[in-house]
Protein backbone atom coordinates (compact mmCIF):
# COMPACT_ATOMS: atom_id res chain seq x y z
CA UNK A 1 0.00 0.00 0.00
CA UNK A 2 1.28 3.48 -0.86
CA UNK A 3 1.35 6.20 1.74
CA UNK A 4 -0.25 9.50 0.75
CA UNK A 5 0.88 12.92 1.93
CA UNK A 6 -2.18 13.11 4.17
CA UNK A 7 -1.28 9.75 5.75
CA UNK A 8 2.31 10.86 6.30
CA UNK A 9 1.14 14.05 8.00
CA UNK A 10 -1.12 12.08 10.36
CA UNK A 11 1.69 9.69 11.28
CA UNK A 12 4.22 12.46 11.96
CA UNK A 13 2.80 13.41 15.34
CA UNK A 14 0.88 16.35 16.76
CA UNK A 15 -0.36 19.16 14.57
CA UNK A 16 1.96 22.14 14.17
CA UNK A 17 0.47 25.60 14.41
CA UNK A 18 2.08 27.18 11.34
CA UNK A 19 0.88 30.59 12.49
CA UNK A 20 3.23 30.39 15.47
CA UNK A 21 6.39 29.81 13.41
CA UNK A 22 8.89 32.65 13.80
CA UNK A 23 9.44 35.06 10.91
CA UNK A 24 12.37 37.50 10.84
CA UNK A 25 11.32 41.00 9.77
CA UNK A 26 13.91 43.35 8.31
CA UNK A 27 13.37 47.06 7.66
CA UNK A 28 15.73 48.15 4.91
CA UNK A 29 16.41 51.87 4.76
CA UNK A 30 18.50 51.78 1.59
CA UNK A 31 20.88 49.70 -0.45
CA UNK A 32 24.01 51.09 -2.00
CA UNK A 33 26.45 49.29 -4.28
CA UNK A 34 30.14 50.06 -4.10
CA UNK A 35 33.20 48.22 -5.30
CA UNK A 36 35.41 46.16 -3.03
CA UNK A 37 38.26 48.68 -3.20
CA UNK A 38 35.97 51.43 -1.85
CA UNK A 39 34.62 49.14 0.84
CA UNK A 40 38.14 48.31 2.00
CA UNK A 41 38.81 52.02 2.58
CA UNK A 42 35.83 52.93 4.76
CA UNK A 43 36.69 54.27 8.19
CA UNK A 44 34.86 54.86 11.45
CA UNK A 45 33.03 58.19 11.40
CA UNK A 46 32.79 58.30 7.60
CA UNK A 47 29.50 59.56 6.19
CA UNK A 48 27.84 57.48 3.49
CA UNK A 49 25.16 59.58 1.77
CA UNK A 50 21.71 58.16 1.09
CA UNK A 51 18.97 59.36 -1.24
CA UNK A 52 17.05 62.31 0.18
CA UNK A 53 13.81 60.31 0.23
CA UNK A 54 15.29 57.10 1.73
CA UNK A 55 13.22 57.44 4.92
CA UNK A 56 10.04 57.32 2.81
CA UNK A 57 10.99 54.09 1.04
CA UNK A 58 11.58 51.48 3.73
CA UNK A 59 11.41 47.95 2.35
CA UNK A 60 9.95 45.45 4.80
CA UNK A 61 11.24 41.91 4.30
CA UNK A 62 10.03 38.69 5.92
CA UNK A 63 12.76 36.05 5.95
CA UNK A 64 14.53 38.03 3.23
CA UNK A 65 11.51 38.39 0.91
CA UNK A 66 9.89 41.80 0.29
CA UNK A 67 6.38 41.92 1.80
CA UNK A 68 5.67 45.64 2.21
CA UNK A 69 6.89 49.21 1.75
CA UNK A 70 6.68 51.91 4.35
CA UNK A 71 7.89 55.23 5.69
CA UNK A 72 10.06 55.88 8.72
CA UNK A 73 8.07 57.76 11.38
CA UNK A 74 8.59 58.99 14.94
CA UNK A 75 6.31 57.35 17.54
CA UNK A 76 6.73 59.30 20.78
CA UNK A 77 10.25 58.30 21.89
CA UNK A 78 10.88 55.57 19.31
CA UNK A 79 11.07 55.06 15.57
CA UNK A 80 8.53 53.03 13.62
CA UNK A 81 7.57 52.18 10.06
CA UNK A 82 4.15 53.18 8.76
CA UNK A 83 3.16 50.69 6.07
CA UNK A 84 2.16 52.38 2.83
CA UNK A 85 1.82 49.28 0.66
CA UNK A 86 1.48 45.62 1.59
CA UNK A 87 2.23 43.10 -1.13
CA UNK A 88 -0.85 40.89 -0.67
CA UNK A 89 -0.12 38.62 -3.63
CA UNK A 90 3.11 37.44 -1.93
CA UNK A 91 1.32 36.79 1.36
CA UNK A 92 -1.54 34.97 -0.38
CA UNK A 93 0.83 32.64 -2.24
CA UNK A 94 2.28 31.40 1.06
CA UNK A 95 -1.17 30.57 2.47
CA UNK A 96 -2.02 28.10 -0.30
Amino acid sequence: MQTSVADANQESGPDVDLGSLPVRLEFVLATHEIDLATLSQIIEGQLIPLAGDAARHIEVRANGKPVARGELVQLDEQLGVELLEVYRNILSEHRR
